[in-house]
């Protein structure tokens, strides 16, 4: 995996006034829950994609 990417995801959950969402608490509710969690998010880049574009899938309710 590119750190990159990894580093670019975190910026922009952390700092985009759109975006704003607590991923890593959302990941961390999952990691410690006795349940499956089904979390999968997805940040989609490409040629016809401004690299903006996020598939998001979560049971407990996904941000707008």
């Amino acid at each position: 995996m590119d750190a990159g990417l990894l580093r670019d995801s975190q910026n922009a959950m952390r700092h985009d006034r759109m975006l704003k969402y607590n991923l890593d608490g959302r990941i961390l509710q999952d990691v410690l829950s006795p349940e499956a969690g089904g979390l999968f998010v997805a940040f989609v880049h490409g040629k016809k994609y401004n690299g903006k574009e996020i598939l998001a899938i979560d049971p407990h309710g996904a941000p707008p």
